[in-house]
């Protein structure tokens, strides 16, 4: 990752000597917008699964033409996963009861539709517009419970399979600035609101192995525990959605 920022500062900067200043007129001619967002910094050159891809196509409707501002048509996708093979030694409990919570296999998928307004000035350029979103969240938490009762190790084991499910949906007006650094290549920061209906389902499943020393064998019960659902409403500014950067064709 290091090294393909590294080769797009040096592309950029063999064409800023050898570019002209740009204008307007030739920013417009290009129809279609590849953006990469990123949350922060530290995630551009650390985090790459935190990256979301937005595709943006000029649309225009009737005959008139905006000499101050083009829309443009856009999408975007982002897919954040972590799938743990080894436990994760940080997230050991010094507790009484001894607990080893294990690190959650995480699922992050989220989509989006929208229209965007760009008002356009030389190498800056702010923009509004409004998106439709769906994503989807799901945590899946296994850990044994070895319980210490007393100073007594207890003869039995507890394992706990706990999954956490969210369905997002809603709007996101939004708000953003760009700087072309070339007529092609530019870097920008968005920002918003985001009004979301959600629907957040929590579900444990406990596993319990027993020693039998009469049967010589070791017992295990099943207890499903009745899942807890919960939805509603919530409103809430972003702050930095996306930091992005973008190459404009």
């Amino acid at each position: 990752m290091k090294l393909l920022l590294a080769s797009i500062l040096v592309f950029v900067a063999i064409q800023l000597n050898a570019q002209k200043e740009h204008s307007i007129s030739e920013i417009r001619k290009n129809k279609h917008q590849i953006e990469l967002g990123f949350r922060s910094i530290r995630s551009i050159y650390s985090n790459t699964s935190s990256a979301t891809i937005l595709f943006k196509k000029r649309y225009q409707t009737g005959d008139l033409i905006d000499v101050n501002s083009v829309k443009f048509m856009r999408a975007y996708f982002s897919f954040n996963t972590q799938i743990n093979f080894t436990d994760d030694p940080t997230r050991m409990n010094q507790d009484s009861t001894d607990i080893y919570f294990h690190p959650a296999d995480i699922i992050d998928i989220t989509f989006g539709i929208g229209i965007e307004k760009q008002f356009q000035n030389k190498k800056f350029i702010h923009y509004i517009g409004t998106d439709i979103y769906g994503q989807l969240f799901q945590s899946d938490d296994d850990f044994p419970d070895n319980a210490n009762f007393g100073g007594v190790v207890s003869n039995s084991t507890q394992t706990t399979d706990r999954t956490v499910r969210t369905i997002n949906t809603g709007v996101n007006p939004f708000f953003g600035l760009k700087y072309y650094i070339t007529n092609q290549f530019s870097v920008g920061i968005e920002s918003g609101f985001r009004m979301t209906y959600f629907n957040t389902k929590f579900q444990e499943i406990r596993r319990i192995e027993k020693f039998d020393p009469i049967a010589g064998q070791v017992i295990t019960v099943t207890k499903e525990l009745e899942p807890v659902v919960s939805n509603g409403i919530r409103f809430n500014f972003l702050g930095v959605r996306f930091i992005t950067v973008g190459y404009s064709f």
